[in-house]
């Protein structure tokens, strides 16, 4: 679907760091679709919810690298995805923000992604 969204013209954003196949990464052919898609420069990633893949902290940098890597800080977004939803343990907005620094560790980088959706939406 991705593909045929990306013919169509519109902006996309795509949430939960594209839903990244546990055992593949971003190799397997969805991850792979979504690399190809960012290429266009009219695709966006949200850096949320990593806490629904059972993966550690390292994996989520390794996946925020992936993607950075793609399509830079200007085409990622930070998201808390509070309330939560689908968590297996209780979470607060504090661990999101914690998380956010643990994946991203460079501050100027994690800046410039906290400034991509406000970019995206108001120019």
């Amino acid at each position: 679907m991705l593909d045929q969204l990306v013919r169509s013209g519109v902006k996309i954003v795509v949430d939960h760091f594209g839903d990244p196949d546990r055992r593949a990464g971003y190799t397997g052919e969805s991850g792979a679709a979504l690399l190809r898609a960012l290429e266009t420069g009219r695709v966006w990633v949200k850096l949320s919810a990593g806490y629904r893949f059972g993966v550690g902290t390292d994996t989520l940098a390794g996946y925020a690298a992936t993607l950075l890597d793609a399509a830079g800080p200007e085409h990622l977004f930070w998201g808390s995805d509070a309330p939560f939803v689908g968590a297996r343990q209780p979470l607060t907005y504090r661990d999101a923000v914690d998380s956010f620094a643990r994946i991203v560790p460079d501050a100027a980088l994690r800046r410039r992604i906290s400034r991509a959706a406000h970019t995206f939406y108001f120019g």
